[in-house]
């Protein structure tokens, strides 16, 4: 299973959204659909009768990899705290590779963005951060920290996810559900404490535990001050709301499901929404993260906003 898609939810007009991240990161529109019903409340374990939400794709150099842009009609996503920070548990920084750093601050200053301080270290090693439309923190990487040397399949696409970081409550609580049940193993962080001046928390010497798929870093992060959320958040409300671990496979989706259970977590409502297509949302034993699985055929990546669709594989003749 590879952690192949970042969900992010807010306030902010879905269309600036997705041309802030295409425009402005780079990402490559891949389309997009909408989606309402007591199913989807179900399934993503939202305790309300019915949702509604429209969403978009964004992609990048990988495989089998994307941005999911939510923008919910119903219930209407809640701002973050006044004094929200990203030492508040929960996914905080989407950390994103570009080709051309100087161009992408270039084209987000175009927009309207500006790095929340100046670019720190070395040239050719500098790191940025900035806020999309919904106040969603990006660390900008100029270095390619990538754990895999796998070919990217857009090579010239200017943005690469490359994780993201999560605050948590209990290192060992979240290493039980990241590791023993969605299956990530231990690798070495991308971040170092000087980073975290960039999203303003300088000299916070927060404990991190970093995981990753063999592709993209997880990093458990603990704060000396670590904040709670708020006890009536939802995942729709501003913020990233949880990232997937999918697979082409499906036994592997199965799998993980299967260890999700055996952990005591829960397992919200499966959706089968074609032969090549489930997805599950699941949250931990504690209630604390989201994270969706799902086995999705190659035969589905085009409907599902994986690859544009002059780039999707012709059908198989039978």
């Amino acid at each position: 299973m590879l952690i192949n898609q970042i969900a992010l939810s807010g306030r902010a007009s879905l269309a600036d959204v997705s041309r802030w991240y295409v425009e402005g990161l780079g990402f490559v529109d891949a389309g997009g659909t909408s989606f309402a019903g007591p199913e989807i409340a179900q399934l993503q374990g939202i305790d309300l009768p019915t949702v509604a939400l429209d969403m978009r794709w964004a992609i990048d150099r990988n495989d089998f990899m994307q941005l999911e842009l939510f923008s919910y009609t119903q219930p209407t996503p809640r701002p973050r705290a006044a004094d929200w920070a990203p030492d508040v548990v929960g996914y905080n920084v989407l950390m994103v590779h570009v080709l051309d750093f100087d161009g992408t601050l270039t084209r987000l200053a175009a927009l309207g963005t500006h790095p929340k301080i100046d670019p720190i270290g070395s040239p050719g090693r500098r790191r940025a951060c900035v806020a999309d439309p919904n106040g969603t923190l990006v660390e900008i990487m100029e270095d390619d920290p990538a754990v895999s040397s796998g070919v990217p399949v857009r090579p010239d696409t200017n943005a690469a996810v490359r994780g993201v970081r999560v605050t948590v409550p209990d290192v060992e609580q979240a290493r039980r559900f990241f590791v023993d049940a969605i299956g990530l193993r231990p690798t070495d962080p991308l971040n170092a404490s000087e980073h975290e001046a960039l999203w303003g928390l300088a000299d916070s010497a927060p404990e991190v535990m970093a995981l990753t798929d063999g592709r993209s870093v997880i990093e458990l992060v603990l704060y000396p001050h670590t904040r709670p959320r708020p006890d009536d958040y939802r995942i729709c409300d501003e913020g990233i709301l949880n990232i997937a671990l999918g697979s082409t496979e499906k036994e592997p989706y199965l799998q993980t499901r299967a260890r999700v259970a055996e952990g005591g977590h829960t397992l919200h409502r499966e959706l089968i929404l074609s032969p090549d297509v489930e997805v599950n949302y699941v949250s931990e034993a504690e209630g604390t993260f989201n994270v969706e699985l799902m086995y999705m055929g190659t035969a589905a990546h085009a409907s599902f906003g994986f690859v544009v669709p002059e780039d999707a594989p012709a059908p198989t003749k039978s």
